[in-house]
């Protein structure tokens, strides 16, 4: 609704004749100053995002002790810091940034336009008028509505903290590409040794040598004494006493 109200189309707006409209800009100032972390200098922004993250990481002990799993980004055995204030700036706190100031409610001062700029687009018209048939549809068409520059400290911590945040995100990634090309360096297996074809027939020969001469059993000379291996009819004579 307020990205409505502050976009482009001149037919909608801001009343501040309507108490609603009052009543929604304020929601919306309210809610960007409960998450101005990134909005402020870089060292106040850290000190926030440190509180903030004890919480989360506070939240995800809790969950891990009632055996629940751990939300994204609240464990504290697996941090990350940086892509949780990169999204959050991405998707949250710059989109309502930029709507606050498309609708010039963001404080700040007046810049006085770049003469290089105004030379630029004085060159392009110029170059613009040579053609007739360019300038017979330029102007049919309205010119572009320009607005006014403003420059807001708030807006330009936004950028810097952004930009801060991106650049760690990068240091990771380039860390644990390294990491994980040490451990695949470390693993590979070892080369496998080629067996030449000479040892293969020596051994080979040596087998067969040995299978031709197997020991001889050596049979026990006593074994016939035995009385469980004499003839029957030889144990039938012997006296029952």
């Amino acid at each position: 609704e307020f990205n409505a109200k502050v976009g482009d189309d001149p037919s909608t707006g801001i009343d501040w004749s309507n108490e609603n409209d009052r009543l929604l800009v304020c929601q919306m100032c309210i809610k960007l100053a409960d998450i101005n972390g990134p909005l402020k200098c870089k060292d106040l922004h850290l000190q926030w995002t440190e509180g903030i993250v004890n919480e989360f990481y506070e939240q995800g002990d809790e969950e891990s002790s009632l055996g629940l799993p751990v939300s994204p980004f609240m464990d504290r055995a697996a941090p990350q810091l940086a892509k949780l204030q990169e999204s959050f700036i991405t998707h949250i706190v710059g989109p309502l940034c930029n709507s606050y100031d498309s609708a010039s409610l963001v404080p700040g001062r007046w810049v006085e336009p770049d003469p290089e700029e105004e030379e630029h687009e004085n060159v392009e018209s110029e170059e613009g008028e040579d053609d007739e048939s360019t300038c017979s549809e330029a102007s049919q068409k309205a010119a572009p509505k320009k607005r006014r520059r403003v420059f807001c400290h708030i807006t330009q911590h936004l950028v810097e903290n952004h930009e801060m945040w991106k650049k760690v995100i990068e240091e990771e990634n380039k860390k644990n590409d390294q990491a994980a090309e040490s451990v695949h360096l470390n693993n590979v297996a070892e080369p496998i040794l080629a067996i030449d074809e000479e040892e293969e027939e020596s051994g080979s020969r040596e087998e067969q040598v040995e299978g031709e001469h197997p020991e001889e059993e050596v049979e026990d000379p006593d074994w016939c004494q035995r009385e469980d291996c004499k003839p029957a009819g030889e144990l039938e004579d012997r006296d029952p006493q």
